[in-house]
C-alpha cells in the first residue's frame, strides 16, 4: 500500500545521495518497519518499528525531515530502548525526554525544530548521557504535575449534596461510556505497506514498547 507521507521520497533521496552519511542513514532506516499514525504527535521508535505522524513529518522542510529520521535512528544506535529496560527506571516519559536531550545534542540544533528538547533550556549542558539528564527531567515533570494538581479548583459543596438526587443515581447513568476517537494508520516494511491507511479500511494495534519520540 502506498504511504501517505513523503517518507519514501526522503528515503530514496538518502539512499541515492553522494553523501556517505546520508546513505548510511538510509540503509539504517531499511531495518525499521514504518507505520504512519496519528496516535503520536511526532515520530517514535522501539528499535524495530518507526512510527510517523504524517501531518507533523510532511510540514517540515526536507533537511529537517532527514534530521528527524536521524534522531530516531540514533535512539536505536545508542541502544536507548534496551538501556531503559535494563536501567530499573520506571518513568518512561521522563526517560524519553532525557534521551531526546542526548540525541539532539549529537545531531545539532540548527537542523531540528526550534521547540525540540534542548538541555540548555533547563540549565543543563549539552553532550551528556540521558542518565545524566534524567534526574533533572524527573524533577521538572513531577514538579509540574504537583503544580497542576494544586491549581485544580476544589469541588463545590453542592456537588457532594447532589449525590442523593435522582439524576445522579446509578440507574440514571447506566450504560453511559466515553467513546475513544477513531484513528487510522498505515505501514510499510520498505517494500510496500501491508497495513491499513486512511481510506477507512481499518487499523491494527500499535507496537508495544515504543519508547522515544523525535522532538
Amino acid at each position: 500500500r502506498t504511504m501517505q507521507s513523503t517518507y519514501q521520497t526522503i528515503l530514496l533521496e538518502l539512499l541515492l545521495s553522494t553523501d556517505k552519511a546520508e546513505v548510511t542513514l538510509g540503509n539504517s532506516l531499511l531495518h525499521l518497519k514504518v507505520i504512519e499514525t496519528r496516535r503520536i504527535p511526532t515520530l517514535a521508535t522501539d528499535g524495530e518499528v518507526l512510527l510517523i505522524n504524517v501531518k507533523f513529518f510532511d510540514q517540515l522542510p526536507s533537511y529537517m525531515r532527514k534530521a528527524i529520521l536521524l534522531h530516531e535512528v540514533m535512539h536505536v544506535v545508542l541502544g536507548h530502548p534496551d538501556q531503559f529496560n535494563d536501567s530499573g527506571l520506571i518513568d518512561q516519559k521522563v526517560a524519553n525526554l532525557a534521551m531526546d536531550d542526548e540525541v539532539n545534542s549529537l545531531i545539532g540544533f540548527d537542523r531540528l525544530p526550534s521547540d525540540c528538547c534542548d538541555p540548555l533550556k533547563y540549565g543543563m549542558e549539552r553532550g551528556l548521557s540521558w542518565l545524566d539528564y534524567y534526574p533533572e527531567r524527573y524533577k521538572q515533570v513531577h514538579d509540574k504535575s504537583e503544580d497542576d494538581e494544586l491549581s485544580e479548583p476544589d469541588e463545590d459543596e453542592s456537588d457532594s449534596e447532589s449525590i442523593d438526587s435522582p439524576s445522579d443515581s446509578p440507574e440514571s447513568n447506566s450504560g453511559e461510556t466515553e467513546s475513544e476517537p477513531s484513528d487510522e494508520s498505515s505501514s510499510t516494511d520498505g517494500q510496500g505497506g501491508d497495513g491499513e491507511g486512511e481510506d477507512g479500511s481499518g487499523e491494527g494495534p500499535l507496537p508495544s514498547g515504543v519508547s522515544s519520540k523525535g522532538s
